[in-house]
């Protein structure tokens, strides 16, 4: 069979070069392979980067501490990051959708302001819910299977927040033409990250330790990315700098709602406190 197709290949070589070159609009086509050349330049070592930093990341904590623990950090990681990465993806096609048939940023600027100013009436709350009652909620569910998991679920509580605000925008420096950016930016984060993490393995730091210092390094990169994206579309750094002060008052406000409730156990407090943050949220 194989030697046939071989035959049959050989004998039909050139009626298969003559077609193509006869029907297939290769001026149009290398136009396009032209305009779009970016793409799969900066594609590849951004996605490199971010699979590469993530085995080694994997095998070094593997090494270091133990598989049980690289298990729990896995899991940790699953349980914060898949809503969040679901979620991102659904709004990152639709601003990208509505993006492309615009001919300038005024209107995408416009729904990015607004699409942040609702996720933050949502995650403010919800990071300050999962500050205090993460670790006993994950314990309950999960029981002590898993070493020290509730802990590393929360500190990989905090990049996935910052990665709800951050992940549906990593599109917008495609938009704008700033592709070499977003590579650049992708590649520091992951060597500054892998940098914490053998600095503090290297320096005998535990292992929930090491994990908390790159949860950090992650977080920190996810805030600073969301401001240059932001700044790139045109949003002004006063109209940035409100939003960030929205989240921490109403992060703020639901925090002492929930230490009311869960330490001081007294109920009016806490519900008084409850609805102090829901006028807040309305007003803002």
């Amino acid at each position: 069979n194989l030697a046939a197709i071989a035959i049959l290949a050989w004998h039909s070589r050139r009626d298969f070069h003559a077609a193509l070159s006869s029907n297939l609009p290769w001026p149009v086509i290398r136009k396009s392979l032209y305009a779009y050349r970016v793409y799969p330049l900066f594609t590849l070592p951004y996605s490199l980067s971010i699979a590469l930093t993530e085995r080694v990341i994997q095998v070094t904590l593997a090494s270091a501490f133990s598989v049980s623990l690289l298990g729990a950090y896995f899991v940790a990681r699953q349980l914060m990051q898949a809503p969040v990465t679901i979620l991102t993806t659904s709004i990152r096609n639709v601003l990208v959708a509505h993006g492309a048939r615009e001919q300038t940023m005024d209107r995408t600027r416009f729904r990015v302001e607004g699409l942040l100013t609702s996720l933050i009436l949502v995650v403010a709350p919800g990071l300050a819910y999962g500050v205090i009652w993460l670790e006993p909620t994950v314990a309950f569910v999960l029981g002590n299977k898993w070493q020290m998991l509730p802990q590393i679920a929360w500190w990989c509580m905090f990049p996935a927040c910052a990665l709800l605000f951050s992940g549906p925008l990593d599109r917008m420096p495609d938009m704008v033409g700033r592709q070499k950016l977003s590579v650049a930016m992708q590649l520091a984060s992951d060597i500054v990250m892998l940098s914490v993490m053998f600095l503090c393995i290297s320096q005998g730091f535990s292992a929930l330790h090491t994990i908390a210092s790159i949860s950090t390094s992650l977080t920190l990169y996810n805030v600073i990315w969301l401001v240059v994206i932001l700044h790139l579309i045109g949003v002004e750094m006063k109209n940035i700098a409100y939003l960030f002060l929205k989240f921490f008052l109403l992060f703020t406000l639901s925090f002492l709602a929930q230490y009311g409730l869960y330490f001081l156990n007294i109920g009016n407090i806490s519900l008084l406190a409850g609805g102090i943050v829901m006028v807040v949220s309305c007003g803002i």
